[in-house]
């Protein structure tokens, strides 16, 4: 059975990793999903493989996320724990009208901006 990882914002969109407010798990996208929790990356240092590592925990077998969403060590992560990911537009509905897989492009994107959140982040 396939289980989807998706981070979500206050209003069901599917956003960054990083900034989403829930992680949901899915079963199926056209369904609800069969789990909702607060995104364990919020309080975290190390924000995008915090998340992943939720994604884990609740034994993800596939992952999309908003394009900006896997840092290195994310697809680290992905990649030791043989998960398929996938990069949706920014506050993309579910499901998700455009998907691509992960490519490096996407993490060399992600590392700068993962770099240029902790230089600049409030909080």
């Amino acid at each position: 059975m396939e289980k989807i990882c998706i981070p979500l914002s206050d209003d069901n969109k599917i956003t960054i990793t990083s900034r989403a407010k829930y992680l949901a798990i899915f079963e199926k996208l056209n369904d609800k999903p069969v789990v909702i929790e607060e995104n364990p990356a919020l309080n975290a240092k190390i924000k995008r493989p915090e998340f992943i590592k939720g994604c884990i925990k609740h034994k993800a077998n596939v992952i999309i996320a908003a394009h900006g969403s896997y840092c290195s060590p994310s697809y680290n992560l992905i990649k030791e724990n043989n998960i398929k990911a996938y990069v949706s537009e920014n506050y993309s509905s579910i499901p998700p009208k455009f998907l691509k897989d992960l490519t490096m492009g996407e993490v060399l994107y992600s590392n700068m901006l993962a770099v240029y959140e902790r230089l600049f982040s409030k909080h």
